[in-house]
């Protein structure tokens, strides 16, 4: 017997030790790679769980022979194990799913790659890095007087070997596997942590170094990463190297890092003799150059020489130098490389949103690329090396849908920054570091990682569960695991239909009904209805599918379907829906009924009688639960009781042919099969008994699956032994892994053991006969690849199906056999036909005409060559009287039928043909077609036909493709638009009807440009056909920009923006104690931000390519300030700018309008340096100029300019209200001081930034801004009611300018009432009000405070019915105070509305108290504008003052309002908001 023979006897009898110490005995060297595995076998086979030492000797022994195993099942299944019981699940799941690979189906492998799975989605450890780490500090603190004494003694170096080890031994507690290094300074001892070239492992290595214990950093430095040494000598052998050694020749990179060849003269002898050890010298020669942490920052990689290159070479020593005049820094402590290292990223999101988590990402900042990259492209090195130690890497991750409106970019990083502070606040600093975040089209991502997974998961639910989302995820960075869900998706409010009390409405049960027409009844369509009736409405969101499992109407209709359907697999699926509604079925013996029926139908006889003896009790007048009690009774020996239920049918239905042929068959001791086998219709059960008609065999398989035939099954058992090969039994098939050739495949009989029972010994034989000679393990089809027997399924018919696996993911084919074996005629394969699909004659007759009659006559027809899939032909329909422009149409992209969700069956939207349209000057012939400039609508309307192949999807109204560049060199044209036909002769001319009733529907393609595919996205087809408005859709490759072209963007902006010469002169003339440089601080701003979004021109970017690629490399380090000086002259001008950026500067930049981004400027410093200084002498009206420049001030612009792209870019006008009308013009005369006007607008950000610059200048210049409503017919009346009584307005709008002056001169003159006083007055009024309307003071006005909401926005300006702004004017109110403004606009005094003095008084006593100003006013309306919110402990008396001033805030605000819910509201907003009835 040879070696590995005996292996496996001694492994069947148990004996591996035997294993072990027989192949030990053997030299290592000596062993295959086959007894290396046996013995690694052995070692598991010995280990205890939680035994660490046999699993990493197997994995020793195992890891060596990778290649040579690489497709083995054993050898793969085996190192997974290895992995697996060492608690390292990333590699060990890596392993199992190669071992499934090579032995597919195999049930053990599959359960460990599940339980891999289950464990890594949700990382659980014995002791997470956080524990570790405070044990392993605890274990060092206790040894390290100990070390402290062998380094100050150990003056020979002989105990080098010691220290390492009991430092290591300590370490390793925490850190599985780093190097480290001691030594002593002069003044403290230092253990320095060695990341070892990785910045993956920056990251533990300080926070394990954060933890360190007071008692031990007050002897010890902790360091993380090697610290730079200039005096620095390596010993190799008798050669001592130091970096004046070593010549070194540098290379920049794009991202701001080196790249080094090195060359040491000394060392080149021990290249070819280890070369190892010379790459392991050189890299620590670098790291003690520049230090370990800026080597990883800054050095890209290095490449070692043996001779010295020919180009003059620089020494490794002047390194440090080279650094730092690239503009680098050197990081001496990893801590503060990370903190630095924020990187910000651009993606191209799936639209799909059921793709993988993440995909959906187009921005994001991150610290750690390699965990971004290793989830993207499914690797886990990094994740599996954390998790070595402890440690999680993962997002949170939750929908974004709620988000909307013009800040919404800001409030979906706002929400991060509180999830985060939140999770840090409750978890604590030890728990995680957080490593960036992202924003998708779907979904926000909080990246970290967590020290202790526990406690930020616990902090992280109990945010999400107070957030108001609908749902939140916990994902570790590995894409081959699930989610962890820590807020479940909220169930909707079930539709409940009153006359039904179900999710059924009274039309669905008719149709329903419609579908039972007694013994040929549809039951089939009555099933596949309640199918697609749910589904539809869980994808709706009307109710979700637990609501729809407990919903009685439909679990009653449910089960009769099935029921009806009568084969076994439908009474299993009744019995398993009906559960889930049991607790609605009280008092429904109907219910119980079809319950018990499917039970005895799946073999479960007393489960059955239960149901039935219980629906006799809920509802006893129900006569058919005592036919099914009848049969049951009498099949369990109840006789008596059978008979009584028969006779209490009887009662209820009086002669009834069932009841009445059951009571014989109990009296003459029927089985219970016979008493089945019957049909409710008299005559057709005198056919059945007669063994006529169509269904008796389906009848009797049913029956068959009631009752076990013991002798049946046993001899089953014997013959296959199924318990051997993991069983699994009426759930709802019998079926486990049968070996045939010692390959397994799952042989599944499509039945419970009852039917199986009855499938008769001999054929069973037959079957195992057949397995069992391999004739059926391998077959081809012809021109195929070979497949390898897979599945075996087998029905109660006796008919085989052999399922068959070709090389490749998802490729099989099916066979189907007679019950003899013979091969009957059907085959099902996934390998698609390879024969295009093509319309029929007819098809294509119906499809030219449509043509011909929509579009026009065509002659010119493209013709394709060679159609893998479809033929598509392209048709040329010329230009003509009615159409000035070509018109290609496809002809063959409906032939296919495309994937479209079901929920859109109705709309017939499967086949689909293109359309696009040429301008007359177009070259068509075949030699201009060879060129990209003209072929590329023809190519476009090829790849679009073929795409809904290609991706297994559908395109349809408002669908979009994406090139990614632009179709050709003459155009940036590089997305298309899919909608309806334009221009077509004959409505209806979208859709081609086929003879066979099925519909082509027709789609123009409109090419887009990449913002406005964007804008797109963003929004929705019809926002962008909005923008679009005027842009033909005839094709033009430099057609304007619809997102540019915006009514106040000057799209051709060519003029001069801003001149350092201008701001030198003000420092100059004003002798402003600054550098002249910052003359151009703001312009290097907006220029750097304009790089960044690639807003410049290519003429830009070839004439300044030298002086700029520096700064591209890493514009967050750029200082662009002395490119503008000098390469510029100290301008900015709209050429410098490509189209999209000319435009936006026009906007924004050109002239001083709102928003301006010099204001913009003006306005971060007045935030930068607060008011006081602000306004100062010191800064002589230029603080700008005085702002730091750096990166904060940078990022704080950044932010702003961001808010302003995206206002510009979806930003429309209401064209009537460009001009004032008659009414904003006399509004303007009345108001007699400065005012702007301001059209109708989709975003008001043009009008805030006005209003906020405003403030600004309002300080120094002495007025109050306030934004009025322009057209408030009923302001007007108002204002000329108080001010000038006796005007008469009229439809002129006229009014005395004298007699307004006067009344404005009275009011400010005349004392201000007592604020205090006017205030109690009107609370005192709200007071009596409640007490005559016998209201609770303290509970029904006062209420508490909760319920209030966070108010930080004007509202009384926008119009609800077209979401766009009323016409406003922004008066600039020439008074000192703000409550003075109401002298000037006098709206009040009617009904509970406050007149003008007190109107003052009021608003003077809450601008002394809050800073409150009135900021914004219609006629009903009036919103203050506050520097802060109410502190909480002065918000109840604000919010009663608030209702004694304007009672209808209260009154009429939602029946829940209370002075308290108004308190709570006043304690989180800066806007306050008045509105009288």
């Amino acid at each position: 017997m040879d070696l590995l023979k005996q292996c496996q006897q001694w492994f069947e009898q148990d004996e591996a030790q035997k294993v072990i110490d027989t192949l030990e005995a053997i030299p290592a060297e000596e062993r295959t790679p086959e007894l290396d595995s046996e013995l690694a076998k052995a070692y598991i086979a010995v280990a205890h769980i939680g035994e660490r030492e046999p699993f990493e000797k197997a994995l020793e022994l195992l890891a060596p022979h990778e290649e040579y195993f690489a497709e083995d099942h054993c050898w793969n299944y085996r190192i997974a194990s290895a992995y697996y019981f060492l608690d390292e699940e990333g590699p060990a799941l890596r392993y199992f799913e190669k071992a499934l690979k090579a032995r597919p189906g195999d049930k053990d492998t599959q359960e460990y790659i599940d339980d891999c799975r289950r464990r890594l989605s949700l990382p659980r450890f014995p002791k997470n890095f956080r524990e570790r780490t405070q044990e392993t500090w605890a274990a060092f603190s206790q040894i390290e007087a100990e070390l402290r004494q062998i380094i100050d003694t150990d003056e020979t170096h002989q105990r080098g070997e010691e220290l390492v080890e009991k430092c290591g031994n300590a370490l390793k507690t925490a850190l599985c596997d780093t190097s480290f290094e001691l030594g002593f300074n002069g003044e403290k001892y230092e253990l320095i942590l060695s990341p070892e070239g990785l910045r993956s492992r920056l990251f533990p290595l300080v926070y394990f170094q954060q933890q360190a214990t007071e008692s031990v950093r007050e002897h010890w430095n902790i360091w993380v990463g090697r610290q730079p040494s200039r005096d620095f000598m390596l010993r190799a052998g008798d050669i001592e190297v130091r970096a004046e050694d070593v010549q070194m020749w540098a290379e920049k990179t794009e991202d701001r890092r080196v790249s080094l060849v090195l060359c040491c003269e000394k060392l080149t002898p021990l290249l070819k003799e280890d070369t190892d050890r010379v790459w392991w010298a050189l890299s620590m020669l670098v790291d003690q150059t520049i230090g370990e942490v800026s080597a990883i920052a800054f050095v890209a990689g290095f490449d070692v020489y043996a001779q010295p290159k020919d180009e003059p070479a620089r020494l490794l020593s002047e390194l440090p130098e080279l650094l730092q005049s690239m503009g680098l820094s050197l990081w001496r402590d990893g801590s503060d490389y990370l903190e630095n290292s924020y990187l910000v990223y651009e993606l191209e999101p799936v639209e799909d949103p059921e793709a993988d988590w993440r995909l959906d990402i187009y921005t994001g900042t991150c610290r750690l690329p390699v965990l971004i990259n290793d989830y993207l492209n499914a690797q886990t090195n990094t994740v599996d090396e954390y998790h070595k130690d402890g440690i999680a890497a993962g997002f949170l991750l939750y929908p974004l849908s709620g988000f909307t409106g013009e800040e919404r970019s800001k409030a979906i990083l706002d929400f991060r920054d509180t999830l985060r502070d939140a999770i840090l606040r409750e978890a604590g600093e030890e728990a995680v570091t957080f490593l960036g975040g992202a924003t998708g089209l779907y979904c926000g991502y909080l990246d970290f990682i967590a020290w202790d997974l526990p406690a930020v998961l616990t902090a992280a639910q109990a945010f999400f569960e107070e957030s108001g989302l609908s749902f939140a995820h916990f994902h570790a960075f590995r894409r081959d695991v699930g989610g962890v869900p820590l807020l479940d998706e909220k169930e909707p409010e079930p539709d409940i239909h009153e006359e039904t009390g179900s999710l059924l409405s009274a039309e669905d049960i008719a149709t329903l009904e419609s579908f039972d027409e007694g013994v040929s009844g549809y039951f089939g369509r009555m099933l596949q209805w309640l199918e697609n009736f749910i589904k539809n409405g869980v994808e709706e969101g009307r109710f979700s599918e637990k609501q729809a499992h407990q919903d009685l109407q439909i679990a009653l209709w449910y089960a009769f379907a099935c029921n009806n359907l009568d084969d076994y697999i439908h009474y299993y699926q009744a019995a398993e829906w009906m559960k889930d509604s049991e607790k609605n079925a009280a008092g429904c013996a109907t219910w119980y009924y079809r319950y018990s029926v499917a039970l005895m139908y799946c073999g479960r006889l007393e489960e059955a009688l239960e149901y039935a003896e219980r629906g006799a009790l809920e509802e006893p007048d129900y006569p058919w639960i005592w036919l099914q009690l009848g049969k049951l009774r009498a099949h369990l020996g109840d006789q008596a009781g059978a008979l009584d239920a028969v006779k209490q049918g009887l009662k209820l239905e009086p002669g009834d042919y069932e009841f009445m042929t059951l009571q014989q068959e109990i009296k003459a001791g029927a089985t219970l099969e016979q008493m089945e086998n019957h049909w409710i219709d008299p005559n057709a059960d005198q056919a059945l008994q007669q063994g006529l008609g169509e269904d008796i065999d389906d009848k009797q398989r049913a029956l068959a699956c009631i009752r076990v035939d013991e002798a049946g099954l046993a001899a089953f058992y014997e013959l296959f032994g199924p318990e051997r090969y993991g069983y699994k039994k009426n759930s709802p098939c019998c079926e486990f892994q049968y070996p045939v050739k010692e390959h397994l495949v799952e042989l599944s009989f499509r039945m419970n053991e009852a039917g199986l029972s009855k499938m008769g010994t001999d054929w069973l034989r037959q079957l195992k006969e057949q397995l069992d000679s391999g004739e059926w393990l391998n077959h081809t089809r012809e021109g195929e690849s070979e497949g390898t027997l897979a599945a075996v399924l087998v029905d109660q018919t006796c008919r085989i199906s052999l399922v068959y696996q070709q090389p490749g993911d998802d490729q099989y084919f099916q066979i189907f056999l007679n019950p003899d074996g013979t091969k009957a005629d059907a085959i099902w394969s996934s390998t698609e036909n390879n024969k295009p699909e093509i319309y029929t004659e007819e098809e294509m007759s119906a499809i030219e005409e449509h043509i011909k009659n929509t579009f026009g006559e065509f002659e010119n027809v493209f013709h394709e060559l060679v159609s893998p899939d479809i033929h598509v032909d392209i048709c040329v329909v010329p230009p003509s009287e009615e159409r000035s422009y070509y018109t290609l149409v496809t002809m063959g992209m409906g032939a296919h039928r495309m994937n479209v969700p079901e929920e859109l069956a109705e709309y017939k939207l499967e086949r689909a043909e293109l359309v696009i349209a040429l301008p007359t000057d177009w070259k068509l012939d075949e030699e201009s077609l060879k060129d990209e400039r003209w072929y590329w609508p023809i190519g476009l309307l090829k790849v679009l036909a073929r795409l809904p192949i290609a991706e297994d999807t559908w395109l349809g109204f408002g669908h979009t493709m994406d090139k990614q560049s632009p179709f050709s060199e003459n155009t940036t044209l590089c997305g298309a638009l899919l909608v309806g036909p334009q221009d077509v002769v004959w409505k209806g001319g979208e859709v081609c009807v086929l003879p066979s009733g099925q519909e082509v529907n027709f789609y123009q393609v409109i090419p887009l440009y990449r913002n406005e595919l964007k804008y797109k996205l963003e929004h929705d087809a019809d926002a962008l056909l909005e923008k679009m408005a005027g842009i033909s859709f005839v094709v033009n490759p430099t057609r304007q920009n619809a997102i540019t072209r915006g009514t106040l963007a000057e799209e051709e902006f060519t003029g001069d923006m801003d001149d350092a010469a201008w701001h030198l002169e003000s420092i100059r003339e004003k002798g402003l104690p600054v550098d002249e440089i910052n003359a151009c601080n703001h312009m290097a701003i907006y220029l750097r931000w304009c790089m960044e979004h690639d807003l410049m021109s290519v003429e830009f970017m070839e004439r300044y390519w030298e002086q700029v690629q520096p700064f591209m490399a890493d514009l967050s380090r750029a200082d662009l300030r002395g490119f503008i000086r000098d390469q510029l002259n100290g301008q900015l001008f709209g050429a410098l700018f490509n189209k999209e950026g000319a435009a936006f500067a026009g906007y924004y930049y050109g002239e001083a309008d709102s928003p301006y981004f010099p204001s913009d400027i003006d306005n971060y410093a007045l935030e930068y340096f607060g008011s006081e200084q602000y306004y100062s002498d010191k800064f002589q009206d230029e603080a700008y100029l005085f702002i730091p420049f750096d990166e904060d001030y940078y990022q704080a612009m950044a932010k702003v300019m961001e808010k302003r792209f995206v206002n510009w870019q979806g930003q429309s006008f209401d064209e009537a209200t460009l001009e004032p009308s008659d009414l904003a013009e006399a509004m303007m005369k009345y108001l007699n001081c400065e005012c702007t006007y301001f059209p109708s607008m989709t975003d008001d950000d043009p009008i805030m930034s006005a209003y906020n610059y405003a403030k600004r200048e309002s300080i120094k210049e002495g007025f109050v801004p306030v934004l009025i409503k322009a057209d408030d017919e009923t302001l007007w009346e108002c204002l000329i009611m108080n001010s000038d009584p006796n005007s008469e307005g009229g439809d002129d709008y006229a009014f005395d300018p004298d007699k307004v002056a006067a009344y404005r001169k009275k009011m400010l003159s005349a004392p201000i009432k007592n604020s205090k006083a006017v205030l109690e007055e009107m609370i005192g009024q709200r007071k009596e009000e409640a007490e005559d309307d016998e209201l609770d003071w303290d509970e029904e006005i006062l209420g508490e405070m909760e319920g209030g909401y966070d108010n930080r926005r004007f509202s009384s300006y926008w119009n609800s019915d077209n979401h766009m702004t009323y016409p406003l004017i922004l008066a600039k109110i020439p008074v000192k105070n703000p409550w003075e403004i109401f002298a000037w606009l006098p709206f009040g005094g009617w009904n509970e509305c406050p007149n003008t003095p007190e109107l003052m008084a009021v608003a003077k006593y809450w601008f002394e108290q809050h800073g409150a100003v009135p900021a914004a006013m219609t006629h009903d309306e009036l919103e203050f504008l506050l520097p802060a919110s109410v502190p909480q402990e002065k918000a109840m008396n604000a919010a009663l003052e608030q209702y004694g001033f304007c009672p209808d805030v209260i009154d009429q605000a939602p029946e829940e309002a209370t002075v308290g819910s108004l308190a709570d509201m006043l304690r989180q907003s800066i806007v306050w908001y008045f509105w009288w009835d």
